[in-house]
Parts: C-alpha cells; structure tokens; sequence
C-alpha cells in the first residue's frame, strides 16, 4: 500500500520529480510509499487506471496535492483534490509559485490552510506533519534545514534547456505577458543554452516572441518544442534584462499517455 498520494499534473513532472527526489533525500520518506500516477511503473499495465487511483485514495494516509496553474486545469486533478478534501484528515495542499491564494476566491478551497513550497516554512511544516505520521524520518531533523536549504537553493537556479540534436529546444511556459492582439510573448521557465549568444546575465530571462496565428497560443504549464531563429536581448523597466527567442518553429511537446 502506498502511504502518500501525490496529486499533480503531468505538466509539472520535472518539477514533481524533483520535489520526490526531495521528499525522499531530505526527509526520508520511503520511495515506496509514494503513488504517482503519472510515472512509469506505478500503475499496473492492462488494469482500469481510475479504478487504481480510486484504491490508492481510499487506502493512502495522506493526499499531497502539488498545485500549480496546469492542476487548477486538469480535469483529474480537481477530481483528486475534491476526493481527497471529503476525507477527513488525508488533504495536505502545497501552493506552488506562481499560482497564488487568490486563485481559490470564491471557492470552499479558499478557507484551506495551505503550505508554501518555495518557502522555508512551508517545507519545514510538511516534514513536521509527515514525522508526526511516521511518514518521514525524524532521525533526520538535525540534517534537515541544511537538505532543505539546497532544495530551495535549486528552486532559484534557472533550468538551462539545451537543443537536441536536431536543434531542438524543450522548455515550460511559466508566464504569459500581455501584448498588443497581433503578438504573443510567454516567459520560459529556466534559460536557454543559445551558441551564438554571450553567457546569460544574472537577472536575464527567456521569452518566446511571435505574431499571433503563427503558432498555437500558450498557458502557464504548457511544455513546448521548439527551434530557434535568432534572439534579441531587450532592456524593460518591470523584466530589467529580457531576451527574446524568434522561434522558427513550435510544437508542444508530447505528453503522458495518461490526460493528467
């Protein structure tokens, strides 16, 4: 039986990884007692998938629900979370940057008391909460604000996309800027390696630039492939150091099997 069901979308699964990596090497959590439905290998080949996630709520101890701007839009992901919200105990919410409290105004979900994963705090709360389960391992405490600093540390690193073989690019869509209706422009999560382009500078950020109808429109979460035609570092008074990348060609990039 898995002890800790971790709700996400499968949009963020480079983010869920890291964030299992850290449960598990930070506050020693057994990677056994993780259910994660979106990795390979946890949910039984040629068996009823909803009908193993259904058992793994109803048997897990505690429902950790990794909400970020793709959660909110994912179908089975609110599913997840209103299951887990009718059973007493078991819902443990992490709001996950940019997604903001405000995002749940109006909704029942808004009087939750919600951990911060970005935020010492936060983590330090969740690993209090998963000892107090035995969920996590206690004997760690004294090693754990320095584990949980270099996790955080990490979080503040940008990600560095490097192209493929062919001279492809894949990066996550963490913000979307407002532009007059013939454009669109989406800030990446992380940086690019770019070969023709001086090392990054400390407060510089990737956006991708192009006329409305060249490609498809973007939301924060979305995971896109791309090529790119050239790049034009610009200076903005709200972005400081803000280097545009003229895509030559874009694709979202593909998904899990399972819509999550």
């Amino acid at each position: 039986m898995k002890r800790i069901f971790l709700s996400y979308a499968a949009r963020d699964q480079r983010a869920v990884d890291a964030f299992c990596d850290f449960l598990v090497l930070g506050m020693g959590v057994a990677r056994g007692d993780l259910f994660c439905a979106a990795q390979q290998g946890t949910l039984t080949v040629g068996a009823s998938f909803p009908a193993q996630i259904r058992q793994a709520l109803a048997d897990c101890r505690r429902v950790l629900c990794f909400l970020t701007p793709a959660y909110l839009q994912s179908v089975n992901c609110m599913l997840e979370l209103g299951a887990a919200w009718l059973q007493t105990g078991k819902l443990v919410p992490l709001l996950v940057e940019p997604l903001a409290l405000s995002a749940f105004d109006g909704t029942l979900l808004r009087e939750l008391q919600m951990l911060r994963h970005a935020r010492e705090d936060g983590l330090a709360g969740l690993y209090q909460l998963l000892c107090d389960d035995g969920l996590a391992d206690a004997g760690l405490s004294a090693e754990f604000p320095a584990r949980l600093r270099r996790y955080l540390d990490g979080l503040q690193r940008p990600r560095l996309a490097v192209a493929d073989a062919a001279g492809y690019y894949e990066a996550q869509v963490r913000q979307v800027r407002p532009t007059p209706p013939a454009y669109r422009c989406y800030g990446l999560d992380g940086l690019l390696q770019l070969p023709d382009a001086p090392a990054p500078l400390p407060d510089e950020t990737h956006w991708l630039f192009y006329r409305a109808g060249m490609y498809p429109d973007l939301a924060v979460g979305d995971v896109v492939r791309f090529s790119v035609e050239s790049t034009e570092l610009r200076d903005f008074p709200d972005l400081k150091h803000a280097r545009n990348i003229y895509p030559r060609d874009l694709r979202e990039a593909s998904r899990p099997s399972a819509d999550r």
